[in-house]
């Protein structure tokens, strides 16, 4: 009995050896930082840099050119990874050095560019001289283009025309294909502004030519900022709002950069502007006026009043530092015949003294109006 009691005691041991020597890598293993689903929704050249960074030698990608609008998925998302043909595997999974990997990701149609996993991510993160060289080369290629004239509607007709017959796809193709990575300048405005996938902060604008109309493009081509932050606008100017919304008018710095579905022309904001309307509202510091003064003391009635553009309906939101204001008064309206628009409420009693604001938007028009509570 005690000589069957040391033989199992012996094979205990050695299996217990033999299950601290599966903890030994392999020389020529890798062991994989992540598990499959942590990859999925990321952008495919973050992964390849991460896997590289791994030790993987044999990385390839492939496109899905399915998106359409990039409202849902966003573009250069990852949907899976597989090693060597496994798409299931979890963080700390071995496998060989030059394991095929795949990553597949969502792309537009008709903007797909040949991705070459090696090429792209030495000049990210500068595996050695040469690939510095060639990113300071991207950046010297970047000045150069930035030196070359800027399109405007006034040196360049074919820019004067794609902004007259917006509608029609074959002029927007051409002027894409003629233009890519050119800088143009115009006068737009946001038709629509929308979160970028499930983003709170970054957006997809919609972009037109002229002066904001919510029944018509005014003949302009539909063009958009994908998923950009209020930040990636590069707003200038002495004009800057502090809210960004749909309905505004600007002047675009872009760069051209590509063609969605034949009708969508992809910008890049190099710099934005707000700008007032061809019709422009009336509206200086001294036609702003809130009962002569723009201080109120709590449990009093406060009157913002404007003159705006004739029969423009008009939106206001007062900010409190509770947030926005709900009180009586302050729904929209419409400016009279001569734009004349004004709006009163009640101060709430319990209304923490500060200063605040009312932002009010119409005819293309936002303004901010700063007023204190005592």
């Amino acid at each position: 009995m005690k000589k069957l009691i040391a033989i199992v005691l012996m094979l205990v041991f050695i299996f217990t050896l033999t299950a601290c020597g599966d903890g030994n890598f392999d020389n020529d293993s890798i062991q994989i930082p992540a598990d499959s689903s942590d990859f999925e929704g990321e952008n495919y050249q973050d992964v390849v840099i991460r896997l590289e960074l791994a030790g993987f030698t044999n990385i390839e990608t492939e496109i899905m050119d399915d998106l359409i609008t990039g409202w849902l998925t966003e573009d250069g998302s990852v949907e899976k990874v597989s090693i060597n043909g496994d798409t299931e595997f979890s963080a700390g999974d071995q496998f060989p050095m030059d394991a095929i990997v795949k990553i597949t990701y969502h792309t537009f149609p008709e903007s797909v560019e040949s991705v070459k996993s090696d090429s792209s991510i030495e000049q990210r993160i500068g595996y050695s001289d040469d690939s510095l060289v060639s990113s300071r080369t991207d950046e010297s290629a970047s000045d150069t283009e930035l030196a070359e004239e800027i399109l405007t509607t006034e040196n360049n007709e074919d820019l004067a025309l794609l902004f007259e017959n917006g509608e029609d796809e074959d002029a927007c193709n051409q002027f894409v294909e003629r233009y890519k990575g050119r800088i143009i300048e115009f006068d737009g405005n946001i038709a629509y502004m929308n979160p970028h996938a499930d983003y709170d902060t970054r957006f997809d604008f919609l972009i037109y030519a002229g002066d904001y109309n919510e029944d018509s493009a005014n003949g302009s081509p539909a063009m958009q900022f994908n998923n950009v932050s209020v930040h990636d606008l590069n707003l200038i100017g002495d004009d800057i709002p502090e809210y960004i919304e749909a309905g505004t008018n600007i002047h675009v710095t872009a760069k051209v950069d590509g063609i969605v579905n034949n009708y969508l022309i992809l910008l890049t904001p190099i710099s934005t502007q707000i700008r007032h309307s061809s019709e422009s509202a009336d509206i200086s510091a001294e036609e702003i006026t809130v009962n002569g003064t723009l201080n109120f003391l709590r449990n009093e009635y406060a009157t913002i009043s404007i003159t705006g553009i004739p029969n423009t309906e008009y939106h206001i939101s007062v900010f409190y530092h509770s947030g926005e204001s709900t009180a009586a008064g302050l729904e929209s309206n419409t400016s009279d015949a001569n734009g004349n628009i004004s709006w009163t409420w009640k101060i709430g009693g319990k209304t923490t003294p500060g200063t605040y604001h009312a932002t009010i938007v119409g005819g293309g028009e936002t303004i901010i109006v700063d007023f204190t509570v005592g």
